[in-house]
């Protein structure tokens, strides 16, 4: 059974209906003023004030989250010698500690790929051979045991 009637509202001190929410009401007023309000910013960045320049650079140009990896070098070998090749790039500042954080991540989540097929290939190939252990003809007789 519901807790409300129907068609009765859960919170009657609640929003009237038809009202707008508040985010509502400020996008209304930007839309209305946002132009103005954007010159002033400007205005007061070029001014020199450092939460208007802030401000603006923040939220018209955010910071970017990642980039790819330009990696100088050629990754060969096993995942170890691989690892060796990353840890001495980084060594000689050819990447940063971030890059060889990524790359290592992304060469230990090849590393848990592989060695998990190989895992499912060796389940595959050991079910296959029991299969053919307890099949009838391997029992020579014909029946099973």
């Amino acid at each position: 059974m519901s807790k409300f009637a129907k068609g009765q509202s859960g919170n009657p001190a609640g929003r009237p209906p038809g009202s707008k929410s508040f985010q509502a009401q400020l996008r209304a007023a930007l839309e209305e003023h946002g132009e103005e309000i954007l010159e002033k910013l400007i205005e007061r960045a070029k001014k020199g004030e450092p939460t208007s320049g802030r401000f603006l650079i923040e939220r018209l140009m955010p910071a970017m989250k990642s980039a790819p990896v330009q990696v100088p070098l050629r990754l060969e070998g096993s995942s170890l010698e691989q690892a060796e090749q990353i840890k001495s790039a980084l060594a000689e500042g050819l990447l940063t500690l971030d890059e060889a954080r990524t790359l290592l991540d992304a060469l230990r989540t090849v590393e848990v790929v592989r060695t998990a097929t190989e895992l499912c290939d060796r389940v595959s190939k050991t079910e296959a051979k029991l299969a053919l252990l307890q099949s009838p003809s391997a029992t020579g007789n014909g029946h099973e045991a």
